[in-house]
C-alpha cells in the first residue's frame, strides 16, 4: 500500500507564509500537520502517523517535566543558578528555524511541490524527506542534522 503523501511543518511564524504553504499542500492533496513543541520529542515515525496517544502523552510528559523543573528550581539553594542552566537547556532543544518533512512522495511529486512552494514564495531551507533511519528520530536530533547540513551546503558555495 503506497505511503500517504504528509508533510510535517515546524516553526512557521509567518502567518501569510504559512497561508501560502498550506494552500499548496491542500491543492496537491498532500496532508499537512502542524508539529508543536511539546511534540519535538516524538519519533518523526509518530507525528508521521498522527497518533493522539503519543501525542497526549507528549503534552503530558512535558507539563510533568515543567512542574518538576519549577518544584526543582524552588528547592534549589541557588534558583537563579538553576533558572540559567534550565534556560540554556531549553535554548539548545528549541526549534528556531523554519522546517519540513515530506514523506511518501514520487520523485515527480517532490519535483512538483518544490517547484510549486518557489513559484508562491514559501521558501523553507531546512527539508528533509523521511527515510526509515531519520524516522526514528525525534524532532530535535532531525534539526540538528539538517542545521548541520545546511551549514556544510553553504560553505561549500562560498
Amino acid at each position: 500500500m503506497k505511503a500517504r503523501e504528509t508533510v510535517l511543518l515546524y516553526h512557521i511564524t509567518d502567518k501569510e507564509k504559512e497561508k501560502r504553504l498550506k494552500r499548496v499542500l491542500l491543492l496537491m492533496g498532500v496532508r499537512v500537520r502542524m508539529v508543536e513543541p511539546e511534540q519535538y520529542g516524538l519519533s518523526i515515525e509518530s507525528l508521521l502517523r498522527g497518533n493522539a496517544a503519543d501525542v497526549n502523552n507528549a503534552v503530558n510528559m512535558a507539563d510533568a517535566a515543567n512542574m518538576t523543573d519549577s518544584a526543582n528550581a524552588a528547592n534549589t539553594a541557588d534558583s537563579a543558578d538553576a533558572a540559567n542552566t534550565a534556560d540554556s537547556a531549553d535554548a539548545v532543544m528549541d526549534i528556531e528555524e523554519e522546517m519540513l518533512v515530506l514523506h511518501g512522495f514520487s520523485g515527480k511529486r517532490l519535483d512538483e511541490f518544490l517547484a510549486a512552494l518557489r513559484k508562491n514564495q514559501a521558501r523553507v531551507d531546512l527539508k528533509a524527506v523521511a527515510t526509515e533511519t531519520n524516522k526514528k528520530w525525534n524532532s530535535w536530533q532531525l534539526y540538528a542534522e539538517l542545521k548541520r547540513e545546511h551549514e556544510v551546503m553553504h560553505k561549500k558555495q562560498e
